[in-house]
């Protein structure tokens, strides 16, 4: 039989570690934002040698599994004298590797928006970060903002790796409360409504912001 005093009684714990989740996921995709808007601009504007290694950057990052990465940056960085929290490990991981999916998806919306509009904008005497900010972004974000929102649904199941590198994230709270009860069901439950209502709130997020930009279109 199905135990609610389990779900009951963990689930105080398993909100505490949805917070964590949440922290994580945010701040991860904050730095995956920023790397990815600054490595299209640098892309598409710079000298092919520049652009040329933001792409094997890139290549790397998407091919590598996440798992591997923040191995690599638990067990690695310490032997040459960097000590960080398992939590900003696992954001630098995360926001490393999303970064380089953020710049694709956020450099097709850019190369959506028409050449010529560009070249119209430089003709004009504009400066070159007015160009992006009023030109080009503005008719890019449509473009790009609902595979933007799924890469961010990603960030926050994939946010669920951290917990290897002992980071109280939802999943890895989960298990641990899965050892003790040897009652999975009762346990994973509550976890897969948690995920279950995050991501519907990103989806609820993508279509409001769909609506707000095309009415202020």
């Amino acid at each position: 039989m199905f135990d609610w005093q389990i779900v009951i009684t963990h689930l105080p714990d398993l909100l505490r570690a949805t917070v964590r989740t949440i922290q994580l996921t945010l701040w991860t995709v904050l730095l995956g934002t920023v790397l990815g808007v600054a490595l299209a601009i640098v892309r598409q504007s710079a000298a092919p040698m520049l652009g040329r290694a933001i792409a094997v950057y890139s290549w790397f990052m998407r091919t590598g599994p996440l798992l591997v990465i923040l191995y690599f940056l638990y067990y690695g960085l310490p032997r040459v004298g960097i000590y960080l929290p398992a939590f900003q490990l696992a954001v630098l991981g995360g926001g490393v590797a999303s970064g380089a999916y953020y710049m694709e998806i956020i450099r097709g919306g850019i190369l959506a928006v028409p050449k010529g509009q560009m070249d119209a904008a430089r003709a004009l005497g504009m400066h070159p970060l007015r160009v992006w900010t009023r030109v080009v972004l503005p008719q890019a974000i449509p473009v790009f903002l609902p595979p933007f929102v799924s890469n961010t649904q990603l960030i926050l199941k994939g946010s669920s790796l951290a917990g290897v590198i002992t980071v109280a994230e939802l999943t890895g709270v989960g298990n641990r409360f899965i050892s003790l009860t040897f009652r999975p069901l009762e346990i994973l439950f509550p976890v897969a409504v948690i995920y279950l209502t995050l991501n519907s709130v990103l989806v609820l997020l993508q279509m409001a912001g769909e609506r707000a930009w095309h009415t202020r279109r």
